[in-house]
């Protein structure tokens, strides 16, 4: 049994320095491929890998001639790249780093708490050290990238979404990951993010109880995904939700939700099962009500209609400039490519949307601090067609920068009261009252 020798831990400075000098030492090649055939070796056997570590570091030291430090870092660095995240792990253990974007072996970018960095602690080696790295972790996450399937998306086994590239579509194979750091209940965003206050938390909460049917709109990186989860808590317990999603990044897993996750087709497309084929099947299963995690083409006909027959509380994100541009230009556009509505007209589409949806909330961040915030809620009233009177957006809550929260702008709902009554949930007075935010 080998003793554990003693070590003063490395700091990244000193990391980054070790690797660029073993990089450029003539017997690197040889002593990383060393050290991976015996961790490959010893994963297979299922040997415990901690002893193995110490036994490479014996051998290594003793051996080979390698100076402790410079042992240690090696074997650290082929273990990351086996059974973690290689160069990039630094990024993954840090709780406060939310995305990864590898844009070339020895470019990589993150955002930590809203805000872009470059990262300069490590890089890969080279175009092919980062494109085996892409395969083994696509390959540990049940998913397969190869040259004939250069493109596509997975969910990890720690639950972080990925979406990769390599040869021959790409110069330089890239990734991006998505971490999900944090699921906030509602009343974390108003004591910690301050995202909102707590008259919006307490409309959220009760719009959610009361069943009604929300889009949670926003850009990139508006906490669309993370938002609907913080109020997927907020379902009761004796409900039976269904959960429908592209890729499986859901970050909660309450026990009443069931999940299905779109599969990828295989050459010709065999085997494949869209989010539109999801949502029609969902219905079979009678869902309490039916969440999807993002809808950006035409089967969003199949989750409007889930809200028009029965499952009334579902929520689904989409990318969108605004709560007006959601409703009257990318939501009309995503029903055009649905085969059962493109051949209709668009105040067809508007009276459609209008009849299922009651709310939609809008995100956005701001690019100079980096902070997500509720920018906008409006509900949607759906006019009369017979009278020629198109559906509008009620905005009922609207950013104010000095308040640093979304406020009343003084219109009650018109609709929404509804839901309260047929579902037994009394509506809080106090959320429309003109008045300063409320922190606590």
């Amino acid at each position: 049994m080998f003793s554990k020798p003693q070590k003063r831990e490395v700091s990244s400075s000193e990391r980054k320095e070790i690797l660029e000098k073993l990089r450029k030492d003539p017997k690197y090649e040889e002593l990383k491929t060393y050290v991976s055939n015996v961790f490959q070796k010893a994963i297979q056997e299922g040997e415990d890998l901690e002893e193995t570590k110490i036994k490479i570091l014996a051998y290594l030291t003793d051996r080979a001639g390698v100076l402790s430090r410079f042992a240690r870092v090696l074997v650290e660095e082929v273990y990351r790249t086996l059974m973690g995240y290689g160069p990039i792990q630094q990024l993954i253990d840090d709780p406060l780093v939310t995305d990864v974007w590898i844009v070339k072996p020895d470019y990589i970018v993150y955002e930590k708490q809203g805000k872009i960095y470059v990262f300069d602690d490590d890089r890969f080696e080279s175009a092919d050290h980062l494109e085996n790295f892409i395969i083994r972790l696509a390959q540990r996450s049940g998913a397969n990238v190869s040259y004939r399937t250069p493109i596509t998306s997975f969910t990890t086994p720690e639950g972080f979404r990925v979406a990769v590239q390599i040869r021959p579509i790409a110069k330089f194979p890239f990734l991006s990951l998505r971490k999900f750091v944090d699921v906030p209940t509602l009343d974390v965003y108003v004591t910690k993010y301050r995202s909102f206050d707590r008259r919006v938390a307490e409309f959220l909460r009760w719009a959610v109880k009361a069943r009604r049917n929300i889009i949670i709109a926003g850009g990139m990186g508006t906490g669309k995904t993370t938002l609907l989860a913080s109020m997927a808590k907020e379902i009761p317990e004796h409900e039976l939700p269904m959960l429908v999603e592209e890729v499986a990044e859901f970050p909660i897993d309450p026990k009443n939700l069931r999940r299905s996750v779109v599969r990828v087709g295989g050459i010709g497309g065999e085997g494949e099962v869209n989010l539109a084929m999801l949502l029609k099947n969902a219905l079979q299963h009678k869902p309490t009500r039916v969440l999807v995690s993002e809808v950006r083409d035409g089967a969003i006909y199949y989750m409007l209609q889930a809200m028009l027959i029965g499952h009334e509380g579902g929520i689904t994100t989409i990318h969108a400039d605004s709560v007006e541009s959601a409703f009257y230009n990318r939501m009309p556009a995503m029903l055009s490519q649905s085969e059962e509505m493109m051949r209709m007209e668009y105040d067809d589409k508007l009276f459609f949307l209008a009849e299922a949806i009651h709310l939609i909330v809008h995100l956005m961040q701001d690019p100079v601090t980096g902070k997500r915030y509720l920018n906008q809620i409006a509900e949607i009233i759906p006019g009369n067609p017979l009278q020629k009177e198109r559906p509008r957006v009620n905005l009922l809550f609207q950013y104010d920068p000095q308040a640093g929260t979304a406020v009343w702008t003084g219109k009650k709902p018109e609709r929404i009261f509804h839901g309260a009554d047929r579902y037994g949930y009394k509506f809080p007075d106090a959320i429309f009252k003109k008045g300063a935010p409320i922190w606590e």
